[in-house]
């Protein structure tokens, strides 16, 4: 499949943007005073998606000048002209050379081409102004600021999916064409993702698995690669804490699902095969190695898989990283991509699942020692929440009762602030366990009192 390229982003040009022609195929640019896009935007972009230089699109563009006898240009014309519309010559035969340079339609530059015009005898070129897509359908600069907000929020606090914002993605999707319907596929994918993070958060596993096949559904239909690996990550992650918060026992206790867990190795595997960037690989392979240590009993080479993974995760930390954050999360993984940060945390995971508490603990250590660029920024409430109860977890393992009892405790806190239904069952865990071992504190006494209240039926995983 052919990898699609993401729209670009510029400060140069004004904000009001549209879409344009049938069904929003091109854009969005501006609109020029003469009612045409922004001739300088469509070069711009164009370049860009093409992968082209400013420099190579001016020698290309000059030795057609020079076949067609006209004069070159400069370098720092041709700069101009991908900055300022006016710049842009109005000549037709000039237009239809930079059309075929920069690989946008002549039509978006007020010309039709020649091919076109030789299918009509006598014919004139003519400046052809494409319609623009109507906004009310749906204002997309506006869903993608929500839909960033959401993510942002979900990481800091507590999201909700917005059904209706989905609905109105859905309908454009199917009334629209090109680069309006790429954009409206691409963020109906990130709500998917969004969606699958939420429900997986709130305890509902079977719905966090059906966005997460949404939105691989939506990554083949725009034909990438990259987010197909991602959606499958998401499956994956979700089939994973599935299978390890399959059933609550009597005495509190959390029964697995190895099946579950299997399903979810299958599907690291199938994002494995689509070619992921390397930080989303390594996440990939850390959350796969969680998966194998939680098989422990089961398979007899699952540590060694396990380990394996790890090395080879190791390897990728901070590999062809990307700046914008949202970018991170729909081709990376997470907020954090796969930083120091993130592998150490997941090491401890996997350390912890393979019964090593005490080295769980030093990575946990480690992890807290690191800065906010390669660690985990403060306000990560869930992802630092499910660090406590890691540290919980592990101390347990170590015979700390009384570490366990108090990390789990502290994130106790922190997961009913941001209703974090996950979490609380494996904080539920930790505290049936310290209750079989006959641990007794005041901690256990206020974990005892908080579980039962905050679990009604309601909360339950569905």
């Amino acid at each position: 499949m052919t990898q699609l390229g993401r729209p670009p982003t510029t400060n140069a040009f004004p904000a009001e943007k549209f879409y344009w022609g049938e069904g929003g195929q091109w854009g969005p640019y501006s609109i020029e005073p003469g009612g045409r896009p922004n001739a300088a935007e469509v070069l711009h972009i164009g370049m860009q998606q093409a992968h082209l230089t400013i420099a190579e699109v001016t020698r290309r563009y000059n030795l057609e000048m020079r076949r067609l006898n006209k004069h070159a240009i400069s370098l720092n014309r041709m700069y101009r002209m991908t900055r300022d519309y006016t710049q842009v010559p109005e000549d037709i035969t000039r237009r239809e050379v930079l059309a075929r340079v920069f690989q946008v339609s002549p039509v978006l530059l007020g010309v039709v081409s020649v091919q076109e015009v030789l299918l009509k005898p006598g014919a004139k070129p003519i400046v052809a102004v494409p319609t623009i897509l109507k906004r009310a359908i749906v204002d997309l600069e506006q869903q993608e600021s929500l839909v960033k907000y959401l993510w942002h929020i979900s990481y800091t606090s507590t999201a909700q999916i917005d059904e209706g914002a989905t609905q109105q993605l859905e309908a454009l999707e199917q009334v629209s064409a090109g680069r309006a319907q790429w954009k409206a596929r691409e963020l109906l994918y990130s709500h998917h993702r969004l969606g699958a993070w939420v429900t997986r958060g709130q305890g509902n596993f079977a719905g966090a698995v059906g966005h997460a096949e949404q939105a691989i559904a939506l990554a083949e239909r725009m034909e990438d690669e990259e987010l197909v690996s991602a959606a499958w990550y998401a499956r994956g992650y979700s089939n994973v804490v599935w299978g390890e918060i399959w059933k609550v026992g009597e005495q509190g206790l959390l029964l697995p699902n190895p099946r579950k867990i299997a399903e979810a190795i299958t599907d690291f595997d199938h994002a494995l095969q689509h070619h992921p960037r390397p930080q989303l690989a390594g996440n990939i392979l850390t959350v796969q190695s969680r998966a194998y240590s939680l098989l422990k009993d089961q398979d007899p080479l699952a540590v060694s898989k396990a380990r394996a993974n790890i090395e080879r995760a190791a390897n990728l930390i901070g590999k062809d990283t990307i700046n914008d954050p949202y970018m991170r999360i729909l081709l990376d993984g997470s907020p954090n991509g796969f930083n120091e940060g993130m592998y150490r945390l997941k090491r401890a995971v996997i350390l912890n699942g393979l019964g090593r508490g005490e080295d769980a603990l030093d990575e946990l250590d480690t992890l807290a020692a690191l800065d906010g660029k390669q660690g985990i920024a403060r306000n990560q409430a869930r992802t630092n929440a499910w660090s406590l109860i890691i540290r919980a977890s592990a101390s347990f393992k170590r015979g700390d009762y009384f570490s366990a009892a108090q990390e789990a405790r502290n994130a106790l806190l922190v997961c009913k602030d941001i209703d974090s239904v996950a979490n609380i069952l494996l904080i539920q865990d930790i505290y049936a366990r310290l209750i079989k071992v006959g641990y007794k504190h005041e901690l256990i006494e206020e974990l005892g009192r908080d579980l039962p209240t905050y679990f009604s039926v309601e909360k339950k995983p569905k």
